[in-house]
């Protein structure tokens, strides 16, 4: 059995991180392989310092234990890891596992500022694991971070190509996928298609969710390994996310820390996974 393996932080309350990524793949009837980075009491955002054990010396033993076993790894998701250090264990994981396709969540920073805990450094080091990728899904702060851009008050398709220019002098060949790009009354994702770019677009909903990309993340994901192609992907991905953030809107902004409510998007991949369908979702 071939599984797909999934790095990230383990966040002990809500759905957030490792968690929504478990249960995204697990619907689409993934074998999954987990391999947490690091776990923590809660996200990193609104509820103070969390609690966090470092899993360094474990994530190398769990590897070598599976590569004993012949653990086959067909896909992998890298998401929030938030220790530069583990980042170089990441990289050899994907060196020895030699997944077919790697999709990065550059997740680092959102609102045009890094997550708390993160430095420059911590920058360099994603750029690096960056070039490991065949998909990277950054929002807009982080596709700046990794450009060295500053994030302009407005966001055109010029910018965006300008951003991914840079990204390919750098040698970060991945195809892209920008999260989070708001235009007018809208908000979406920019890709490449056609040699073009082009918005997928969904409702804008006032106020700020979190947890989005470790949401949409696994989604492409899922849909890529089904064989869609990346813009039908976005696309299915961007109406799932729209049902969540739908539903999580109704929340205060003290209960939307906890992550986006999944229940619906769960409801209705789960439905469209049994009856095996393809289309408009």
């Amino acid at each position: 059995m071939e599984s797909t393996i999934i790095i990230e932080d383990f966040s002990a309350l809500g759905q957030i991180s490792m968690v929504a990524s478990l249960s995204i793949l697990q619907t689409f009837g993934c074998a999954t392989a987990a391999l947490p980075t690091s776990l923590l009491s809660t996200q990193t955002e609104g509820f103070g310092q969390p609690v966090q054990l470092a899993t360094s010396a474990w994530f190398k033993a769990t590897i070598s234990h599976w590569q004993d076993q012949n653990v086959k790894i067909s896909t992998a998701l890298i998401g929030y890891l938030g220790n530069q250090a583990i980042i170089s264990d990441v990289i050899d994981a994907l060196t020895k596992f030699r997944p077919s396709l790697v999709l990065v969540d550059p997740a680092m920073a959102d609102q045009g500022e890094l997550y708390p805990g993160l430095d420059s450094d911590y920058v360099d080091a994603i750029r690096q694991l960056c070039h490991k990728a065949d998909l990277i899904t950054p929002n807009v702060t982080e596709l700046a971070l990794l450009t060295d851009r500053e994030v302009p008050k407005w966001i055109d398709l010029a910018w965006v190509q300008n951003c991914l220019n840079k990204l390919e002098s750098m040698g970060i060949l991945a195809s892209v996928v920008v999260s989070g790009v708001r235009m007018a009354d809208q908000i979406g994702s920019v890709i490449a298609a056609n040699n073009q770019l082009e918005f997928i677009a969904s409702p804008y909903f006032f106020g700020h969710f979190y947890g989005t990309g470790d949401t949409f993340a696994p989604l492409l994901l899922g849909f890529l390994r089904r064989g869609v192609s990346l813009k039908e992907a976005v696309q299915k991905s961007t109406k799932l996310m729209e049902i969540a953030v739908e539903e999580t809107s109704h929340l205060t902004a003290d209960d939307r820390k906890y992550g986006l409510r999944l229940a619906k998007l769960l409801g209705k991949l789960s439905t469209e996974v049994a009856n095996g369908r393809q289309k408009d979702w």
